[in-house]
């Protein structure tokens, strides 16, 4: 059994994993904040979005270096 591909597997399942739930924090604690102050809702709704855009990235970033890392042993 090729132990290479459980790891990589499993290292791009957490780390979609990870960004999921901090999506969900970010998502949470915007909402929360929206409802306690209804009138800073533009501002927050900017931060939150630059702030899912660097999860996001994150995560994206994971996904190649794995990606490479799959790659390169292949050869």
């Amino acid at each position: 059994m090729n132990t290479l591909g459980i790891g990589i597997g499993l290292l791009i399942g957490l780390s979609v994993i990870g960004a999921a739930i901090g999506n969900a924090i970010v998502v949470m604690t915007t909402m929360r904040s929206i409802a306690r102050q209804p009138e800073l809702s533009g501002k927050l709704n900017t931060m939150m979005f630059i702030g899912l855009g660097f999860i996001d990235s994150v995560a994206m970033i994971a996904i190649i270096l794995f990606g490479l890392m799959l790659l390169s042993k292949l050869h």
